[in-house]
């Protein structure tokens, strides 16, 4: 069966990795992000970069994509407002901007559209540094 998806590789928070993934792999690695034990993922479309981080959990999540490793886009929510939040992505944790601490609905749809186009999605607001 061909897959249609771009990620070439999915990296799990338990350090495993999962070759040309499936949507309902990605998908439940997302809404398996606890803030705990798992709370970071990265869809890969190759080795390094473009590459999509999705860390936190379960109720709020950070999203960034970089296609070099020098310029990152971080989703953004105007709605949330200013002010910072806690979370705890890739084992570490961090004060975030509310703004980009996102609804599980948010990073769903930001990482379809890049597993499926290896893009960032531009109906959702990014944040670019």
């Amino acid at each position: 069966m061909n897959n249609q998806y771009k990620v070439a590789r999915l990296e799990l928070s338990t350090h495993e990795s999962v070759s040309r993934p499936a949507w309902s792999q990605i998908e439940s690695a997302i809404r398996g992000l606890d803030g705990a034990r798992n709370s970071l993922i990265i869809l890969a479309i190759d080795e390094t970069v473009p590459h999509m981080a999705i860390g936190g959990g379960p109720d709020r999540y950070i999203v960034y994509i970089t296609f070099d490793n020098k310029s990152f886009s971080t989703l953004a929510d105007p709605a949330l407002g200013p002010g910072t939040v806690e979370l705890v992505a890739g084992g570490q944790r961090g004060k975030y901007q509310k703004k980009n601490a996102v609804s599980l609905a948010f990073a769903l749809q930001a990482a379809k559209v890049f597993a499926l186009s290896g893009t960032l999605d531009s109906d959702l607001t990014w944040d670019t540094k």
